[in-house]
């Protein structure tokens, strides 16, 4: 057997085979053998012009963690929580239970209230559709209390004035926040509303209108968590990083500043509303708290923004009020004259603070309390 020899030359071809004969690689260079490090990559990126506008996050929106890494206390929380949700259609809410119940429930209700009476289509009338709408009520711990359910008819598909001399609008209240200094006197007000009605009574106030009522320690604190993570979820920054403030600190906005738009109105709305939002999602576990040993003292603190508008030179007015130490009112509004000075602007303040402060006396007063 023999052994080709390497090319000397760097144009010279390849070596054959021949009948009788193989070729063996020869060792290679040292300098060939040892491993090549990977280039380091060095180039700063940065987000492109067109993604300004967007709110990016590194953090994947559809984490699905596993159950087995969950401590014992958060299995029990998990296996206990309610897999419910809202139906939208009445074809999903046949599949539960649940749903069906409640349907039942509310169809019972309308034969005893005698909300609706059977009469014979007059001819050439056509009668006005219905549709259920599905919604769930939440205890405070964020479980599931009951399923309601409500029918409503398609009032969108009815003609104006369409075979009717005479329209009778019923107002009727459903929700129903009872508060006075006498239990006995709150029990009376609750037995005459179910004699004239039949009412529900749902006990201590917990949820109402999308307001939590917590109790701590003989006060109370209103707070709205479960209202913002709904909108903070609903909007999709779940996953986003909170802001500090409404908006951002120093801004100033003018017709003028930013680029040439068609309406930029609207573009600045929607970058303001996505700011709250975020405030929101920080500020969610604040709420305000009214406790039992409050004095009654009337307290007002307010403040100026001289000229804080550059287009109309107009200076803004806030101020908030404390009843002890408890806040009961609050309002930041752009003044409606254009002020002199900066003192014009502190007395027109004053004014709109102490008109309130009057306002909030004159009802307490009516309430019976000592101010």
């Amino acid at each position: 057997m023999s052994i080709s020899s390497p090319p000397t030359s760097s144009r010279s071809s390849p070596p054959s085979h021949t009948s009788g004969s193989s070729v063996l690689p020869t060792p290679a260079s040292p300098c060939l053998a040892a491993p090549v490090e990977p280039r380091e990559f060095t180039r700063i990126t940065s987000k492109p012009a067109w993604m300004q506008d967007f709110i990016c996050s590194s953090i994947s929106p559809h984490t699905q963690p596993s159950f087995l890494s969950l401590t014992p206390l958060h299995k029990c929380f998990v296996g206990s929580s309610s897999n419910l949700q809202e139906s939208r259609t009445y074809t999903q809410a046949v599949r539960k239970p649940e749903w069906m119940e409640a349907m039942n429930l509310e169809l019972l209700a309308l034969e005893n209230n005698h909300t609706r009476e059977v009469i014979p289509l007059p001819p050439g009338k056509r009668a006005i559709g219905c549709k259920w709408v599905y919604k769930l009520k939440m205890k405070d711990d964020g479980s599931v209390e009951r399923c309601k359910v409500r029918l409503v008819a398609k009032g969108f598909s009815q003609v104006k004035g369409s075979g009717v001399d005479f329209v009778a609008l019923l107002i009727y209240v459903d929700d129903v926040l009872l508060a006075g200094p006498s239990s006995t006197l709150l029990l009376q007000v609750k037995t005459y509303l179910d004699d004239m009605f039949t009412i529900k009574d749902l006990g201590a106030a917990k949820f109402f209108l999308s307001l939590q009522i917590a109790r701590y320690d003989a006060s109370l604190c209103l707070h709205q968590a479960k209202y913002i993570h709904d909108i903070v979820f609903d909007v999709g920054l779940l996953h986003d990083k909170c802001t500090t403030t409404p908006l951002p600190p120093g801004l100033k906005l003018s017709q003028d500043s930013g680029a040439l738009m068609s309406d930029p109105s609207l573009y600045r709305r929607l970058n303001a509303a996505l700011h709250v939002v975020l405030y929101l999602k920080r500020s969610s576990a604040f709420g305000l708290s009214f406790p039992s040993s409050n004095s009654f003292q009337l307290r007002t603190f307010f403040d100026t923004d001289w000229v804080s508008c550059s287009d109309s030179r107009k200076s803004l007015t806030g101020f908030f009020i404390f009843l002890g130490d408890a806040l009961i009112s609050w309002k930041t509004k752009k003044q409606e004259t254009v002020s002199r000075s900066s003192a014009e602007v502190e007395y027109r303040s004053m004014a709109a603070s102490f008109c309130e402060l009057q306002w909030l006396s004159y009802l307490l007063r009516d309430f019976g309390l000592p101010i």
